[in-house]
């Protein structure tokens, strides 16, 4: 058993978090058999104390990252990678057919994250940042685009680097050329993207034209299969075509 939210009851209770009434309790329980509530609770516990403490020290966070692109949430998205990783440990093992309900994440977004995804996106963001005002998830539903981020690098490194990686900051490679694309299916492709852009092999403007590159390559390429070192090659040879076309 676990708790749910429609994208309709999602949508009004932020509209009423928003102007400051009371908020009304429009989850649902759903499912059948071991309760999952109290370990989920135990979990959300967690990353709201976890949160604050960040919260609290991202002023230290951005001195500490050199910005590798123009967003001027560097340190935001620093946060968002560690938080991503408590939220995936915490979920890991729960139930699968918790974690592949919508109604699940709208949850998790409205109910538990409200006051992480206004600070996160913005106190103006869209309703889909909660997984609401659409009939699916977006990539734009922070609940579970943290999941997916900490479940790419558990995947891609299973030793204790695997949250280095997850903690790799740049909203834009994360979201555009990693999640809401088919590269975030291959960890380990996605992993070798992410450590390139990190150690500066990948310059910014580069980016976008690598990722169009690989996702080219998937009409022949299988990246699933592939292990690590024929990943890398294949993607050091994407960024020398882009160097010797410019």
């Amino acid at each position: 058993m676990h708790w749910t939210l429609s994208s309709e009851s999602a949508s009004c209770m932020i509209e009423d978090l928003r102007v400051g009434r009371a908020r009304q309790d429009l989850r649902q329980l759903t499912g059948s058999g071991r309760d999952s509530r109290p370990d989920i609770d135990r979990v959300c516990s967690s990353f709201r104390e976890r949160f604050a403490h960040l919260r609290a020290n991202t002023g230290r966070e951005a001195e500490r990252v050199v910005p590798r692109d123009k967003s001027g949430d560097v340190a935001k998205d620093s946060v968002e990678g560690r938080l991503s990783c408590l939220l995936f440990e915490g979920l890991k093992d729960v139930d699968a057919r918790v974690l592949t309900d919508p109604g699940f994440w709208r949850y998790l977004a409205v109910w538990e994250m409200f006051e992480y995804i206004e600070w996160r996106d913005g106190s103006d963001c869209g309703l889909p940042s909660f997984g609401a005002g659409t009939h699916g998830l977006t990539w734009d539903c922070a609940s579970k685009r943290m999941f997916v981020r900490g479940r790419i690098a558990n995947e891609a490194r299973s030793t204790e680097s695997w949250q280095a990686v997850a903690q790799i900051p740049g909203t834009d490679v994360w979201r555009s050329h990693i999640l809401r694309v088919r590269t975030g299916e291959s960890p380990q492709l996605a992993c070798a993207l992410l450590e390139a852009w990190d150690r500066r092999e990948i310059r910014t403007k580069e980016i976008r034209d690598v990722a169009k590159r690989i996702k080219r390559l998937r009409s022949n390429l299988v990246f699933e299969i592939m292990d690590q070192t024929q990943i890398q090659s294949t993607l050091e040879r994407q960024i020398d075509a882009i160097r010797r076309d410019s």
